[in-house]
């Protein structure tokens, strides 16, 4: 990337009328935040500008970080594109691809960088060491990989820090399985310019990038993205609310009409456990069935939805030899419970964490990964999912929000039936 030429300093008159020195404010963020060089910081607004431009993003600061404790807790300076990008746009994907990460993701705290992001790492040691191999060390290592986006299937989008000077980190993308790389020169901001106009080749990550013209899908902003779910009842994000299997009904719409008895005094003599009411309460009004790409089981249901089977698979999968991570399953002690699945290998349970099994939270896992949501009920996880809740899709690695909301689809629908041989 061509650099502009080296200015003489903040402290020399430059064209904004000044006869001496800049004042204070200005002066620290042309030279404390990017070490006294003027021609990085223009270039950097002008790719920031540019890539605004680009997508329909208003190219003005709106988001406030403590840039100074974030970089401390990482122990070294982060690029200056990365903090424009961060400070100038609200959270949201790049032409379906590339979603930045941000300080304060997954409830993190806003003076952390990794915060929720180091486990990204930590399951990539883990791979290496058994076996699998990186052309990159990973940070804090010298050199390291550090990731600073995500894509479509939670892929990490990293930089390499092998440079003294963080400007001059280049971009490294991986596929899914970590077996194919791509390194691209320049910084963090070129990268997604060269993303929204088509130019680099997303085709590891099953993306067309040149379908359309440039874009970007905010997620959570009230400004660029009215909520598309006015009209239906807000899923608490916070405790339990004593409406949360209503507001899913809302959201699910009229039962079909047909029992589903349950006896459940039966499952919990066998299992040694009673279930969580809003569950039982969906079974008996619902019956088993899938909602969007969830399958969503019962105690003795017929064939793949059958939470007796689906306990056996869990434990199947946890372990075989391929498994990153694994947690205890029931009936193994404090195993968590199973309760539904989706074709490409993600399992949701409860974790049993408490006497009381209305407090039990979801726990989401697949071979690699395994995220834990104390707060979200069986009602709670199932309503934001419904709505394209930033958490649950990240956990799901769907980066890309429902373009509609799922439907439910009771067992013995002609739907249903070609889901679950699919």
């Amino acid at each position: 990337m061509r650099r502009t030429s080296r200015s003489s300093g903040v402290g020399a008159a430059v064209s904004y009328g000044w006869t001496a020195a800049p004042p204070p404010g200005l002066g620290w963020l042309l030279g404390h935040a990017v070490g006294g060089d003027l021609g990085a910081y223009v270039e950097v607004s002008d790719c920031v500008s540019r890539l605004a431009a680009l997508v329909g993003v208003p190219d003005r600061k709106r988001n406030r970080l403590d840039w100074r404790a974030i970089e401390a807790s990482l122990g070294t300076r982060l690029p200056e594109d990365y903090k424009r990008l961060v400070d100038t746009f609200p959270d949201g994907i790049f032409q379906g691809l590339a979603r930045v990460n941000r300080p304060g993701d997954h409830h993190q705290s806003d003076k952390e960088f990794l915060g929720f992001y180091a486990y990204q790492l930590e399951d990539m040691r883990a791979l290496r060491s058994d076996g699998h191999s990186f052309p990159y060390p990973m940070f804090p290592e010298p050199g390291g990989l550090l990731p600073w986006a995500t894509g479509p299937r939670r892929e990490p989008f990293f930089w390499v820090t092998q440079a003294e000077d963080p400007n001059a980190w280049p971009v490294v993308t991986a596929d899914y399985g970590f077996t194919e790389w791509r390194e691209f020169s320049g910084p963090a901001c070129q990268f997604l310019i060269e993303v929204v106009e088509g130019r680099f080749d997303g085709s590891i990550f099953g993306v067309d990038l040149a379908a359309r013209g440039p874009w970007f899908q905010p997620i959570d902003d009230e400004e660029l993205a009215p909520s598309s779910s006015a009209g239906r009842p807000s899923m608490s994000h916070t405790g339990r609310a004593a409406n949360e299997l209503s507001a899913l009904v809302e959201v699910v719409g009229p039962a079909p009409g047909t029992a589903h008895p349950v006896d459940w005094a039966e499952v919990q003599e066998f299992m040694g456990v009673s279930l969580p009411e809003d569950y039982r309460s969906f079974i008996d009004m619902y019956g088993p069935g899938t909602f969007g790409e969830i399958t969503i089981t019962v105690p003795g249901g017929p064939a793949e939805l059958d939470m007796y089977q689906l306990l056996a698979r869990a434990i199947a999968a946890a372990r075989a030899p391929d498994a990153i991570r694994s947690v205890p399953i029931c009936p193994e002690p404090d195993g968590i419970i199973a309760w539904g699945e989706t074709a490409d290998g993600w399992t949701f349970s409860w974790a049993p964490t408490d006497p009381d099994p209305d407090r039990w939270g979801v726990v989401a896992s697949s071979r690699e990964l395994v995220a834990y949501l104390p707060d979200r009920s069986f009602s709670q996880f199932l309503g934001l999912y419904a709505e394209g809740d930033r958490e649950i899709a990240d956990v799901l690695g769907r980066n890309t929000p429902l373009l509609a909301p799922p439907r439910f689809t009771p067992y013995g629908s002609a739907r249903s039936d070609q889901t679950l041989k699919e």
